[in-house]
């Protein structure tokens, strides 16, 4: 049940961030390729999370942990952005959507990696180190 729910949470933040990929595209095409592979890694992560197989080849490994800290990134970038234009604007509104969003998608980010299962990527294997050892010392 809570893979499901994790992975709906997945599937609303990366169309979340699709939605601002495609917001910052008319100003900032850099910062919307940002977005964007943020929010591909987001659907990816909700695939993980719902079906328990990782697509990653267990060689990548490292690239799902570096694009789950990229977007730990572009969460507190967008928290700050937030927090830097409440001054300035009339109504809190948006401002106070960007903390919310970025937050959103730090704690996504972050509850990935803290999940994150070696097992997934082939990176440990079964009991059988923990057998073999043991017949030795016999």
């Amino acid at each position: 049940m809570r893979s499901a729910a994790m992975g709906l949470v997945n599937v609303l933040v990366s169309l979340l961030l699709l939605a601002l990929s495609s917001a910052y595209y008319p100003h900032s095409p850099l910062i919307s390729i940002a977005l964007l592979v943020a929010a591909v890694d987001q659907l990816i992560d909700a695939y993980q999370s719902i079906t328990g197989k990782n697509p990653y080849p267990r060689w990548l490994f490292g690239l799902d942990l570096a694009l789950d800290i990229y977007q730990i990134l572009i969460g507190v970038a967008l928290v700050l952005m937030g927090l830097s234009y409440i001054p300035w604007l009339e109504s809190p509104v948006y401002p106070v959507l960007f903390v919310l969003a970025g937050a959103l998608i730090a704690g996504t980010s972050v509850s990935e990696i803290v999940v994150m299962d070696p097992r997934l990527f082939g990176l440990v294997k079964s009991h059988e180190a923990g057998t073999k050892r043991r017949r030795i010392l016999r």
